[in-house]
């Protein structure tokens, strides 16, 4: 055991540690730290720390996959917001990031993305994110990425990324300082609010693609929250921290001892990969990773959010540490054409839902800077160049045909069309037959669990398409239905089910019963008919006018059917499950 180690375990032994996973404790415990090694190193060079809260941070992924993670969000993060404008008051702010030695937030890149934590010294940052930590150095173009699980040092260069701030604290001084001085943009404030007992002051402005809202510490006059949207992409820093006390040895990038270094360097060269090219072998390498299928989402902020997964599938996918590493860094590289966009207008992407080798559809389009035509690139990965006016029928088909059959997508949730009708039997039962169309679910659809909407409620029947579809009863009305995945990819996507109730479930009223109206998953549109089986028992509860103007109001699949009446229909329903109730009205004959 050695000097160093000895010193360590004295500074732990003496430290109160509470282990409770919250953001405010992990930042109290590593002040704690720091000031203890502080203390006891006054005369010895400093002891190089692995921090706590990247341990807490830790998800399952592993070795050249999560190098690859990481790497992205090293790429999509350091240079977040553009240097535009807004006429607000900030010289205080403004003066605590000039007169900061060293700033650490936390980055998040849209909702459900990975949290980021940056601590900046000069012009090293060192992020930690995804059970990594990378010491990114902007002078010299390099990035040293450490994985602590498979002691493994990565060392990638960026040189050659445009824009990229060469002195990180300067360049958020500029950009705040446009802020306060342009005059082109719009702005107001935002009153205040409370956040964990916190009152924070709010400012918004905007101008040509870029929307920030900033809060401020009403207490101290610090940045308490900065929120910057552009198209594909919000990206928000808080838990802002100046002046905190650091270890300088945490942001050498120098390998730890027992690292194996893996150097990338020559992997990429970005003034040669920022291109069309790049960007389409970025694309072929998603369709990898999901089976031949394109993804829903290529932006930033979509990529941001599947990051720990991709860096899961790159592992499976890809066999040995280099060629994992390769496959992540050449994701990276296709993305850096659209984090640069130097194209004319917006780009557009139509992919989902496309499989890789399908020749005829579009999925990429955009217009070149200084350019009359359009790039158009298909589902085969090929590339035609598109005359303005034959773009329109060429995007307008592929759009015609898109809300046609199973996309795939990488949310957990379903997107559906479901349409119910209601046998109303001579035995006091009502069977209900209902059409599943699965418009949109997750990539590896396995099982798909369903509620029968009412007490009492029987499953009579399951099909996928015209097979029968495999079930298990979990609960009273509870089921877990197994589609076949090769069916799902040969097109099939609709379930039937026949399952039945009482008509005494239902509640009664005046005009005969209120009828529930509920899909069995999110749905986008809903239709309910009613049928009265001839040996029902029941009429309609209406006169013979009022039948004839609801029929025509709402026609059915047999408009001439006077048995048959559509209750309810809606068709945008914005994924809901539940449409509330209407009225079956109906009487004993």
């Amino acid at each position: 055991m050695n000097d160093d180690y000895k010193q360590f375990r004295q500074i732990i032994d003496g430290l109160e540690i509470d282990d409770r996973p919250s953001a405010e404790h992990k930042q109290a415990l590593r002040k704690q730290m720091l000031a203890a090694c502080k203390e006891t190193s006054s005369d010895k060079p400093a002891i190089r720390i692995q921090p706590v809260w990247s341990k807490i941070m830790k998800s399952k992924i592993t070795k050249s996959a999560a190098a690859a993670v990481v790497f992205i969000a090293v790429i999509l993060g350091v240079n977040f917001i553009p240097g535009s404008n807004g006429p607000v008051a900030l010289a205080s702010i403004i003066e605590t990031f000039k007169n900061a030695t060293c700033i650490s937030y936390d980055i998040q890149m849209g909702e459900d993305s990975p949290l980021i934590h940056d601590t900046i010294y000069q012009n090293i940052i060192r992020r930690e994110a995804l059970g990594a930590v990378s010491i990114i150095d902007l002078d010299n173009g390099r990035i040293l990425s450490l994985m602590e699980n498979e002691k493994q040092a990565v060392l990638i260069n960026f040189d050659g990324l445009p824009e990229m701030p060469k002195n990180y604290i300067d360049h958020l001084v500029n950009i705040l300082t446009k802020i306060q001085s342009k005059e082109d943009v719009e702005s107001e404030q935002l009153g205040s609010r409370e956040i964990d007992g916190q009152k924070q002051i709010g400012y918004f402005f905007t101008s040509e693609n870029l929307k920030v809202e900033l809060w401020i510490n009403a207490d101290t006059s610090l940045p308490a929250t900065i929120i910057a949207t552009r198209p594909g992409l919000e990206t928000t820093m808080k838990n802002f921290d100046f002046d905190e006390d650091i270890d300088l040895t945490l942001f050498d990038l120098t390998p730890p001892e027992g690292y194996t270094l893996i150097d990338a360097q020559n992997m990429i060269d970005f003034k040669k990969d920022d291109n069309e090219e790049t960007f389409i072998e970025g694309l072929r390498l998603q369709t990898v990773l999901y089976d031949g299928w394109f993804p829903q989402d290529i932006s930033i902020e979509s990529y941001m959010k599947r990051a720990a997964d991709i860096g899961g599938l790159v592992e499976q996918k890809f066999e040995g540490t280099l060629a994992q590493m390769q496959a992540g860094i050449n994701l990276g590289k296709g993305l850096v054409f659209l984090r640069f966009w130097k194209g004319q207008g917006p780009w557009h992407y139509a992919g989902n839902g496309v499989q890789l080798g399908q020749v005829e559809e579009p999925i990429f389009w955009y217009q070149p800077k200084d350019s009359n035509i359009f790039r158009v690139i298909f589902g085969d990965l090929h590339v035609e160049e598109v005359q303005p006016e034959d773009l329109d029928a060429l995007v307008s088909a592929r759009e015609s045909t898109a809300n046609f059959g199973y996309q795939l997508w990488e949310k957990k949730e379903f997107v559906t069309h479901q349409e119910d009708e209601l046998y109303v039997k001579a035995d006091g039962m009502i069977e209900v037959h209902s059409k599943i169309d699965i418009r949109k679910g997750p990539m590896n659809l396995s099982r798909v669990n369903l509620e029968l909407p009412y007490e009492n409620a029987e499953l009579l029947s399951a099909t996928f398409g015209q097979t029968s579809l495999p079930y298990e009863q979990g609960g009273k009305v509870q089921y877990a239905f197994y589609p076949d995945g090769e069916q799902i990819i040969t097109g099939e996507h609709v379930i039937n089910l026949v399952w039945q109730f009482p008509l005494e479930n239902l509640k009664i009223t005046d005009y005969g019963y209120q009828v529930q109206l509920r899909s069995f998953l999110p749905a986008t549109s809903y239709k309910i008919t009613a049928i009265l089986t001839p040996d029902s028992g029941y009429a309609w509860g209406m006169s013979q006018g009022e039948l004839e103007k609801a029929m025509k109001r709402m026609p059915t699949r047999e408009p001439d059917n006077p048995r048959m009446l559509t209750l309810f229909t809606i068709g945008k329903a914005d994924g809901k499950t539940t449409f509330g109730t209407c009225g079956l009205c109906i009487k004993p004959e």
